[in-house]
């Protein structure tokens, strides 16, 4: 506040500063959230393969709504057994593919009985003579799907620039007695299918180590450990930065924590990015001194901007020790809750990944932002999808774009374990 005197001579009044009134009405960074078709990011994610489905999710009786990168898809498969992705719209009148029939070569509309196979070759014109005499002109719009670990990936980008599929040194080989298992959108984040905010804020947050320091142990320690919020007035959690440090990686970003355990012990911990939106998360050491290897993956897929996916897929057997059914317990508990059962009130008090990443709006306001030292990992992944969008723009391939269907399958350096401190 500050002490003024009018210009009528008033009485000394004090004025009020600093208030919300008046207020610059700012707005997103629309080159790192918006994905839609021509979009700077959308143009970078059409780059690259993107899990959409589990294969065995995906049967020839009934098609799938997919939206994706903010395009309306369906996803079938023909009686064959092949799969095939199109817009939704059928292009003779615009009625959707989603309520088609699944014939033993293609889908057929239901408005007027035109078929098109798994490409987008228009098969058959139902009501016309000869089964139309212009179909073989006609094209469905479609993209081109691949299956592979028991899921369906799609690419929508420029044939021309199409890539290999990548394959995961995680997901290779599986032994007897492991499977995959899948999940979407991921523990931390409630019962949701599509998340109502923008990918951006989710993908950043994997590599910003001190929401965990702060979220997940000293404001909300039960939410992933089962006990009570370990704040103190005399808690030195800024004193975790010192024990944390970013770096780039060959194929993105990374961070290394070690989390102080006393006992001269810590937890060493590391987080990987592969760009554009693949994160390597590992689990906690469990059983404590016994190194914990990663076992899942998890691509942040974009629905529309204010949309999207986190899909999981996970390797599981007898040589786990954190088991899915455990993890899928992890999603926003309070009191023994699940989030799903847990009030308002509840989520107040034991907020999670969620309630701290959907309140930053269906778009975080960037230009309200002030970031600082502990918001490194958030700086360098804008920097660094910029860069990727940069080169996109200027006709270059960006990072992690190969077309080498031998290549090595991709690996991680991240991990979890725990071991005596220097």
């Amino acid at each position: 506040m500050t002490d003024v005197i009018r210009p009528n001579g008033a009485s000394l009044q004090t004025i009020d500063t600093g208030t919300a009134y008046g207020r610059k009405r700012n707005r997103f960074d629309p080159l790192l959230t918006e994905v839609g078709p021509g979009t700077p990011m959308g143009e970078l994610f059409r780059r690259y393969w993107h899990p959409i489905a589990v294969s065995a999710d995906t049967n020839s009786d009934v098609p799938t709504r997919i939206r994706m990168l903010g395009e309306d898809l369906v996803l079938f498969r023909d009686k064959e057994g092949r799969p095939g992705l199109m817009v939704e719209h059928c292009c003779h009148r615009g009625t959707s593919l989603f309520y088609g029939r699944i014939e033993q070569d293609g889908i057929r509309c239901p408005y007027h009985g035109w078929k098109y196979d798994t490409e987008g070759h228009c098969l058959d014109q139902a009501c016309e003579k000869d089964g139309g005499k212009v179909r073989h002109s006609i094209r469905q719009p479609w993209y081109p799907v691949r299956e592979r670990y028991g899921v369906i990936w799609a690419y929508m980008g420029p044939p021309e620039k199409k890539p290999a599929l990548p394959r995961w040194e995680l997901l290779e080989n599986p032994a007897e007695g492991e499977q995959f298992s899948y999940m979407y959108p991921s523990f931390g984040y409630g019962p949701k299918d599509a998340l109502d905010f923008n990918w951006l804020q989710s993908f950043e947050n994997t590599l910003d180590p001190m929401h965990a320091v702060w979220l997940h142990i000293a404001h909300s320690e039960e939410n992933f450990f089962g006990g009570e919020p370990k704040y103190t007035p005399d808690m030195d959690t800024h004193r975790y930065i010192e024990h944390t440090s970013w770096s780039e990686t060959a194929k993105g970003l990374r961070y290394e924590q070690i989390f102080p355990l006393g006992g001269g012990k810590g937890m060493y911990y590391s987080v990987e990015n592969i760009m554009p939106n693949v994160s390597f998360i590992p689990n906690l050491p469990n059983p404590p001194n016994e190194h914990n290897t990663v076992n899942k993956i998890q691509w942040h897929v974009p629905v529309d901007d204010t949309h999207f996916k986190i899909f999981v897929i996970m390797r599981t057997g007898l040589n786990i020790r954190f088991p899915i059914s455990e993890i899928l317990k992890y999603t926003g508990l309070h009191k023994g809750k699940l989030w799903s059962d847990s009030s308002p009130e509840d989520l107040q008090r034991c907020p999670g990944d969620y309630e701290t990443q959907s309140t930053q709006g269906s778009i975080a306001v960037h230009d309200d932002e002030h970031l600082v030292a502990s918001d490194k990992g958030v700086v360098m992944t804008r920097r660094k999808l910029t860069s990727l969008i940069n080169d996109v723009a200027a006709g270059k391939d960006p990072l992690n774009v190969s077309y080498d269907e031998n290549a090595d399958a991709w690996k991680t350096v991240a991990y979890a374990y725990i071991k005596p401190m220097p």
